[in-house]
């Protein structure tokens, strides 16, 4: 499938966990942004459940995008200030042209 702009309109950052070094010697786990694609997003799912005495939402998008091969589960997309945990990721029709990632993301 062939993408236009007007499909794929939403900028996402794609992170990554690294260890780094920080000013005092000590090592640290955080998350860098190590691509920042265009992508079609399209929610799924949205539903309120009550744990743990308060109430929190879930939802889970659907982020379409030009194939990349460097994504992986254990990322995490940044997308308008909120943080999804990447569940799976797909190469549509195994033919190097789209992936299809679905996360869910979490707000309490």
């Amino acid at each position: 499938m062939t993408f236009t702009a007007q499909q794929l309109a939403h900028q996402i950052d794609l992170q990554k966990q690294v260890t780094i070094v920080n000013e005092y010697g000590e090592q640290e786990t955080v998350w860098q942004t190590y691509a920042s694609p265009f992508a079609r997003v399209d929610p799924l799912v949205g539903r309120e459940y009550f744990a743990a005495q308060q109430t929190q939402s879930e939802n889970s998008v659907k982020f379409t995008l030009r194939w990349r091969d460097d994504v992986k589960p254990s990322d995490r997309i940044l997308y308008r200030g909120a943080e999804y945990d990447i569940t799976s990721v797909m190469d549509v029709g195994g033919r190097h042209r789209e992936t299809l990632i679905m996360a869910k993301g979490t707000n309490t």
